[in-house]
């Protein structure tokens, strides 16, 4: 396709793969991607292909499409694009069950400044963190994780994510014998709160 024709099938599945990212990807799989002549034209298709297929469930174990990307905004702005390009490399890397490419990854996207990143990403790459440390048997680590999940899912007022958040720290505090502790009596009062929020702002 040409370059109007690229930015045009770009623009739509941007538009569409939060909701829709099936049909994103059909727009995706349009795309001629020997034809993509600049390094962020293959970065950002790159980036959004990668996204549409971990929406879809297809759990692809390849990181040559993803690796484009990050290659590419590791020297170029936005920092969100280079923290989202890191997640997803992530994401391929979990598939494929190499948990330490996959914390590399993770690490690395942690380091760019908060401000820069959309807390929603922020939110995902903290539940990578944490599913790496349930396989890896280090409890603790997980419940800190959650911890983090858990102030940054109240901050933005997500309470469906904030209850499975708190409930999955429930769940650890109870491997790690600590169900009798204050934390626990804590989380269910939050729970209780967001359930009466909820029930009473419809």
């Amino acid at each position: 396709c040409g370059p109007a024709e690229f930015l045009t099938l770009i623009e739509n599945a941007e538009n569409i793969i939060m909701e829709h990212p099936d049909s994103a990807l059909i727009l995706l799989r349009k795309i001629d991607r020997s034809s993509l002549s600049s390094g962020k034209e293959r970065a950002d298709f790159s980036l959004l292909y990668s996204m549409a297929l971990d929406k879809c469930y297809i759990d692809t174990t390849d990181d040559g499409v993803i690796n484009v990307a990050v290659n590419y905004y590791k020297k170029h702005k936005p920092l969100n694009k280079r923290f989202m390009s890191l997640y997803y490399q992530a994401r391929v890397y979990e598939n494929a069950k190499d948990d330490e490419k996959a914390m590399q990854s993770i690490s690395e996207a942690s380091s760019i400044r908060e401000e820069a990143v959309d807390t929603s990403y922020r939110i995902k790459a903290l539940y990578v963190k944490a599913r790496i440390y349930m396989r890896l048997f280090q409890f603790e680590l997980q419940n800190e994780t959650y911890e983090k999940i858990s102030e940054l899912t109240y901050a933005s007022k997500s309470w469906g994510d904030y209850i499975q958040c708190s409930l999955d720290r429930a769940n650890v505090n109870i491997i790690l014998h600590n169900y009798l502790h204050n934390n626990i009596t804590n989380i269910i009062i939050h729970i209780t709160i967001i359930i009466f929020f909820i029930f009473f702002n419809n």
